[in-house]
């Protein structure tokens, strides 16, 4: 399942922080990718990968949708997990839990 943390330009401070705490709680069958904006420095992450949406957010946050959509319908996964990339995971994934809530959605 493919997890994608979403950003902006100023969250980019935070990334390998996020990153660390993904390396270290979270199971190796997600596959994490960091949306953002500008460059970064992809050796700074822990793990997961980093995703250009564009050099910079242009048209402020009311448009900040119309990026995602765009680089989601580049997608033809089923399911997929999409979050803020500023929220830190604090312990390991409940996989019992998270098997029922992928039962849920099928």
């Amino acid at each position: 399942m493919k997890i994608f943390l979403i950003g902006y330009e100023g969250s980019k401070q935070i990334l390998s922080a996020s990153s660390y705490l993904i390396e270290k709680y979270l199971p190796e069958m997600f596959d994490v990718k960091f949306l953002n904006f500008g460059d970064y420095d992809k050796s700074r992450l822990h793990r997961g990968e980093y995703v250009k949406l564009d050099d910079t957010q242009i048209g402020g946050s009311t448009a900040w949708s119309k990026y995602l959509r765009e680089y989601f319908e580049t997608l033809d996964d089923e399911y997929i997990i999409f979050a803020l990339d500023d929220f830190f995971l604090c312990r390991e994934l409940d996989e019992k839990v998270y098997d029922v809530l992928v039962g849920e959605m099928k």
